[in-house]
């Protein structure tokens, strides 16, 4: 059982801890909460990880862009999940420069911007795929509508698998398997 670091955070300072991220993602609610079932950030961060081992991209890649793909909303842990359409330019902005915050204190390499177009496709294809296991039909269809795509059946899968953790067996795959990568991508 993880537990949380109690440490403070500000927007100038402070960074959380492996574990902090993994609760955190795993108590934030996909979709603003409007699932058929109960779907976490830490679910959708560990579906968009699994989607580079189904990948399309270079093998050589795979340890790295599994790396990006999995801390690519490790950010909401601090500023929560908000929806694309709702998201300001500001707002943008502090995500990114938490991104950085995290990535520096993990000693991680930032995401080169072959891995930030990679993770951004696997990203859509979570969310289509998420939509059309997780939500109600209307809801899917409007992403689809909206997107101009649909879900794909390799990455429905995924999802229906991952869908399947609580969110506690999520946090604690989030943090297992951030700790591999870390551990072969990071600095001390």
């Amino acid at each position: 059982m993880m537990t949380l670091s109690g440490r403070y955070l500000t927007l100038e300072d402070g960074t959380p801890t492996l574990d902090d991220i993994a609760v955190g993602l795993s108590r934030l609610p996909r979709f603003v909460g409007q699932t058929t079932r109960p779907y976490t950030v830490a679910h959708h961060s560990l579906v968009v990880s699994d989607m580079t081992i189904l990948g399309r991209g270079k093998a050589e890649w795979f340890g790295e862009l599994s790396m990006h793909a999995l801390f690519h909303d490790a950010h909401e842990m601090m500023t929560g999940d908000i929806p694309t359409t709702f998201k300001t330019l500001d707002m943008r902005r502090l995500q990114q420069e938490l991104d950085a915050r995290l990535y520096n204190a993990f000693g991680l390499p930032k995401p080169r911007a072959i891995h930030r177009e990679l993770v951004k496709q696997y990203d859509r294809q979570a969310l289509l795929a998420e939509a059309y296991v997780l939500t109600p039909a209307t809801t899917y269809e409007r992403i689809c509508e909206e997107t101009e795509s649909h879900a794909e059946t390799m990455f429905i899968e995924v999802v229906e698998k991952r869908s399947t953790e609580t969110p506690e067996e999520a946090a604690d795959d989030f943090s297992a398997i951030a700790s591999v990568l870390i551990g072969k991508w990071g600095t001390p």
